[in-house]
């Protein structure tokens, strides 16, 4: 399950990083490309806090 949750963080940060460069360079692909990595970003993130949720509820304390 840690496996799990790091590898969604990871994806997590990566699209936040792509966001970024995408957003630095502006021009035509920030207007096609930068609120849709912005919906994605915040979906991963959606998915970690219920994965981090999860394994609070059923995890072994």
């Amino acid at each position: 399950m840690t496996l799990i949750l790091l590898l969604c963080m990871g994806i997590t940060l990566l699209i936040l990083i792509t966001g970024l460069i995408v957003m630095i360079k502006g021009g035509k692909a920030n207007e096609k490309w930068s609120n849709k990595l912005m919906t994605l970003r915040v979906a991963a993130q959606a998915v970690c806090i219920g994965l981090v949720a999860l394994i609070f509820l059923f995890g072994r304390h």
